[in-house]
């Protein structure tokens, strides 16, 4: 139980901001009743990081490198940006972020211990 209330609790706060959808969350709260509360926070860094190359990647590929540059700056100097309205929603392209999710988790399920002993 404890593994299933810090999974939902890791990712819910990126939910609220618009930034994760509702089954990203419960795929991992659900993959956190599986590994017990130590290992879903190892997992959730796992994830956090994977997902953090994975969205570099994914800026790259979808607007160029030079784009994707001047985004990022101007998210890290205004995170604001990153909450858009639902109009803007509808048009911007999606990150899969439920792969990096799965890859924490299945990280922490086979190599426990990588990240915290």
């Amino acid at each position: 139980m404890g593994g299933l209330l810090i999974g939902f609790a890791c990712w819910l706060p990126f939910y609220a901001l618009g930034w994760l959808g509702a089954g990203d969350v419960k795929l991992f709260a659900a993959a956190g009743s599986w590994l017990g509360p130590l290992r879903t926070i190892e997992g959730a860094l796992v994830a956090a990081i994977a997902g953090a190359v994975l969205a570099l990647v994914w800026m790259g590929w979808t607007y160029g490198a030079r784009k994707g540059a001047t985004d990022l700056a101007i998210a890290l100097t205004l995170p604001s940006t990153l909450a858009r309205g639902p109009a803007a929603q509808a048009t911007r392209k999606t990150l899969p972020y439920g792969v990096a999710l799965a890859l924490g988790a299945l990280t922490a399920a086979w190599a426990p211990g990588l990240l915290l002993r």
